[in-house]
């Protein structure tokens, strides 16, 4: 619903659902003391989605929100705030989180607080909330872009540990100022929860080195009843023992069918992907898996290893590979299509390789490979070539040759 809406509407109050779209809509005090007055009149709401996002809201809209609304609605079961890029800062959150903990029936919380001034205290103090709510499974936080810390983090996973009932975690905290130990902290609370069947762990561009995945090798930690794993380290200091640390953590994860990887801008390298790769290979009911290695020094032996541990995935239907600059080579993508083209049941494939080593050889060599994919009806390809038209005729007349390709798109960036 949007702002004309909501305003112009009566006699709705009893409803117990409602969403609300005010994404700079309300940016005066005047705008926003009218919006809180009118939902304020809802008092028997189970499920509450509001996006706020760029309002410029602060410390006091939070307060009125959590004592006019959070704190008078206590059947609410779902809650999703939207609150990017205002002013909250950690007061804001604080005044949140003292309604949501008064929202006793919860099991679902959706909380959007990026780029908005966030440090320790504020996060500490929302986990601090978050354990008083006994029926919460499924939790999705993005706090990206804020000044959350070693200290905060940690404090914030010691609350996670009471929320038995999890089995939904999608836990975003890139950009921020987190560290080995706040990583490690938080790895090992989520243990606590052994219901949880997806997870998502964000810490891209933080200052985390290899230390800080160790505890996922930890024989004590076992995801054993998840079934979809995120982990996204982009821009870090991840190097071998990293990737031997997350190559023992999936290996333990039985049920493992969706698997996504985001380690671009890392420097783990051809012995990294090795490591790395037999991990994954080692998961044989993964259906669903993306890998994304952007200037990752991976080099030609890496794609060796990379090919190897993609031939043993063999019941992988959906494949999506990132590898832009990676001194590949047109041996190296021969390597990887030689491993694509053992997936028997391959169905969708996405593969980035902008990399100017990879010549018209090397994306003939990728496409002939997928010949052999009887099932594959959708492939997106991306290279860094420059192709006379005859060479380009080439390169369509063998997708041609891919029996039953049903939506295809090769993009050539010269």
């Amino acid at each position: 619903m949007n702002s004309k809406e909501f305003f112009s509407k009566s006699g709705f109050q009893e409803t117990n659902s409602i969403s609300l779209d005010f994404i700079q809509t309300i940016q005066n005090q005047q705008e926003q003391t009218q919006f809180l007055d009118k939902l304020s009149q809802f008092q028997n709401l189970t499920n509450l989605t509001i996006e706020l996002s760029e309002n410029g809201l602060d410390s006091s809209f939070a307060k009125l929100l959590s004592e006019n609304i959070l704190k008078k609605n206590h059947k609410l079961a779902e809650l999703h705030l939207y609150l990017s890029s205002n002013l909250l800062k950690s007061e804001g959150l604080q005044e949140l989180s003292n309604g949501i903990s008064f929202c006793s029936n919860l099991n679902t919380i959706t909380l959007n607080i990026i780029k908005n001034q966030i440090d320790d205290i504020g996060v500490s103090e929302f986990g601090k909330s978050l354990s008083q709510l006994n029926s919460l499974q499924n939790l999705a936080l993005d706090f990206s872009q804020n000044n959350i810390g070693d200290d905060g983090i940690t404090l914030f996973s010691q609350c996670i540990v009471n929320c038995k009932k999890l089995t939904s975690a999608i836990l975003r905290f890139s950009s921020n100022k987190i560290g080995n130990a706040g990583a490690s902290s938080l790895i090992n609370s989520l243990q606590s929860c052994p219901n949880i069947n997806q997870l998502l762990i964000d810490l891209g561009n933080n200052i985390l080195t290899d230390d800080g995945l160790k505890n996922l090798a930890q024989e004590n930690i076992i995801f054993s009843n998840t079934s979809s794993f995120t982990l996204n380290v982009v821009q870090n200091s991840i190097g071998k023992k990293g990737c031997q640390y997350i190559s023992k953590g999936i290996n333990r994860m039985m049920l493992l069918e969706d698997l996504i990887l985001k380690f671009s801008h890392n420097d783990f390298g051809q012995t990294g992907m090795q490591d790395l790769i037999q991990g994954v290979a080692k998961c044989q009911k993964i259906k669903n898996l993306r890998l994304y290695f952007v200037n990752s020094q991976i080099e030609e032996l890496g794609s060796y290893q990379l090919g190897q541990g993609l031939g043993k995935c063999i019941n992988i239907e959906y494949l999506s590979l990132d590898l832009h600059n990676n001194a590949i080579g047109d041996e190296g993508a021969q390597q990887i299509g030689l491993g694509i083209q053992k997936c028997k049941n391959l169905r969708n494939l996405t593969f980035y390789l902008v990399d100017k080593s990879v010549k018209l050889k090397g994306a003939m060599n990728i496409i002939n490979s997928l010949k052999k994919c009887n099932k594959l009806i959708q492939i997106l390809i991306g290279f860094e070539i420059k192709l006379t038209e005859t060479q380009k005729n080439l390169i369509q007349r063998a997708l041609l040759k891919i029996r039953k390709l049903v939506q295809k798109s090769v993009h050539i960036g010269k």
